[in-house]
């Protein structure tokens, strides 16, 4: 029997985006392309050509995904697949059904050959589904309500030693991805998802910058819910403590901090923080609330060694390169996440100057 040869897996693509500048003034926001939102949901063109206000339609598009088993939770994790070398083995995926082992051994002389091994991860799609999708032979409804469309195939950009070992295959709306994405990329064909099938979730790879933010950051694109991704990324009990901070703001406004500073100790470079006004809420000092974090974190059960408060600066960093990546500064989250950023900034420079 001949051999079955995979089809490459489409790549999406993001322009280069402007690094924010210091400043009081957000980056902003690239237009996104009504060709690309109607390329994507041709049923839903009269609305996109009369979009407005493209914050109101984002909202239209909000996906409620309360239960463990909607779609947008279904994502899986691969480990120790290995893109190098003359063979590729693939580790069991973490999934709550039962994993099988995917062995494959090819020719692979380059890096290239990867879009094809990845076109074996997964082909049976039905654990996307909690249920099977109610298809009615008597009427067509349009617009299509949201579903999955495709399989987002997520790795970082930057893997160690040449080898790409972690992917990350998220359930996505193409539309909705496309609409949070203005730096999202046309490719040669003018296009930028695949066309699909009823029931068929064709795949697309992306590298990203920070994977363990990004992750997070897709549920958040489809569900806006802002509290959940944060949950996802700080500690309860260091949320418990920013989260009034945030939203009551600081008593002490004082210049954005230098992050130059912070790369030498940590290793990240990252932009200066957003002028938001605050709301009229009682405020605290920033030395009050860096000193809080630092007894909560002496108290707080973690790992030998580690830190929780760096572990979230690191994810947050993360966060907003990501956000950069894909063009999206929403107003709200980017002034909780620059807030956040500030005050767990000052909170290791407290514990630094401490220790």
């Amino acid at each position: 029997m001949p051999s079955v040869i995979a089809a490459p897996i489409p790549i999406l693509y993001c322009s280069p985006h402007l690094l924010a500048e210091k400043g009081p003034n957000r980056l902003p926001e690239p237009p996104v392309s009504r060709l690309v939102l109607i390329e994507v949901a041709p049923d839903r063109e009269d609305t996109i050509n009369s979009i407005e206000n493209l914050d109101d339609f984002r909202d239209t598009l909000k996906i409620y995904a309360p239960e463990p088993a909607h779609w947008l939770n279904q994502v899986r994790e691969k480990t120790d697949a290995r893109i190098v070398g003359p063979t590729m083995r693939m580790a069991p995926m973490k999934s709550t059904t039962p994993a099988k082992h995917l062995r494959r051994s090819h020719s692979a002389s380059s890096l290239l050959s990867m879009s094809r091994r990845l076109a074996d991860l997964t082909q049976n799609n039905s654990w996307v589904w909690d249920r099977k999708p109610i298809i009615s032979t008597e009427r067509v409804i349009s617009p299509r309500p949201l579903g999955p469309t495709h399989l987002l195939v997520l790795y970082d950009t930057t893997p160690l030693s040449g080898i790409y070992s972690r992917y990350i295959e998220c359930p996505i709306n193409a539309l909705v991805f496309a609409a949070h994405c203005p730096n999202l990329q046309l490719n040669a064909h003018g296009r930028t998802f695949p066309h699909r099938l009823p029931q068929e979730l064709p795949r697309v790879r992306m590298e990203v910058p920070h994977l363990d933010a990004f992750v997070p950051l897709l549920a958040y694109l489809h569900t806006k819910n802002q509290a959940a991704l944060f949950r996802a990324l700080v500690p309860e009990w260091l949320r418990d403590i920013l989260h009034p901070v945030v939203m009551a703001g600081l008593a002490d406004p004082c210049p954005a901090p230098d992050y130059a500073r912070r790369s030498r100790k940590l290793s990240i470079r990252i932009s200066s923080c957003a002028s938001v006004t605050s709301l009229e809420l009682p405020q605290r000092t920033l030395f009050s609330v860096a000193q809080e974090i630092r007894d909560a974190e002496a108290r707080a059960p973690r790992p030998l060694g580690g830190s929780d408060v760096e572990d979230a600066f690191h994810k947050l960093v993360g966060l907003k390169t990501d956000l950069e990546f894909i063009g999206y500064h929403p107003r709200d989250l980017s002034y909780e996440l620059e807030m956040m950023l500030r005050i767990l900034a000052a909170a290791m420079d407290f514990v630094d100057e401490a220790v």
